[in-house]
């Protein structure tokens, strides 16, 4: 029998990723979703000309505004309440800087205010923003995914680690005193 190399032996196929049935048929259904999620996809309006980076930061068009909508308030609310406690800090520290006799009395408060103002509108244009908000919205579809336990399964998950944890430390401080006792017995440690 002659040798034939492997590669002889391996069919050898073209696919055509246009056709559902070929081989790599997620290649035409990917092109299929592409294409429709391209044609879903609502921008908000841009203005051309000079105040254009103006006009588009102070539009208040929501983007995909049905679309990830847990994700997106969960999202906002995380940012704000770090606007809000960074807002509360300059305040503090301001409050505390006051004793300067240069500082006048509504600087602190009004400092705060507009750290907070500022904050809140970058958090809802970070949110309505179409990359950051096709991120949010392809997260909340893949958390729609997800198969949560049910409570007794995570409770017998739960004690596993659990025992594998008390199991490991009982075993990692038996070798740590079995180490330094011997450690210890030949003068290494002192």
């Amino acid at each position: 029998m002659p040798w034939t190399g492997v590669a002889q032996l391996a069919e050898h196929r073209i696919p055509n990723p246009a056709v559902g049935g070929s081989s790599p048929s997620a290649r035409a259904l990917f092109a299929i979703v592409e294409t429709e999620m391209a044609k879903q996809k609502h921008t908000a309006p841009k203005a051309a000309g000079i105040g254009s980076a103006l006009v588009n930061n102070f539009a208040l068009a929501r983007y995909k505004r049905t679309q990830g909508r847990v994700t997106r308030q969960l999202t906002a609310a995380a940012v704000s309440l770090i606007v809000f406690f960074g807002s509360y800090t300059l305040y503090q520290k301001l409050l505390a800087e006051k004793t300067a006799s240069w500082m006048p009395a509504w600087l602190p408060v009004w400092s705060a205010m507009a750290v907070m103002s500022i904050g809140l509108w970058a958090t809802f244009r970070i949110v309505h923003w179409p990359r950051f908000a096709d991120f949010l919205i392809s997260v909340e579809a893949e958390m729609d995914k997800v198969t949560w336990s049910d409570w007794s399964e995570l409770k017998r998950s739960t004690a596993v680690v659990l025992v594998t944890m008390v199991v490991l430390t009982v075993v990692l401080f038996l070798f740590d005193v079995f180490w330094q006792k011997v450690f210890t017995s030949t003068g290494v440690l002192f």
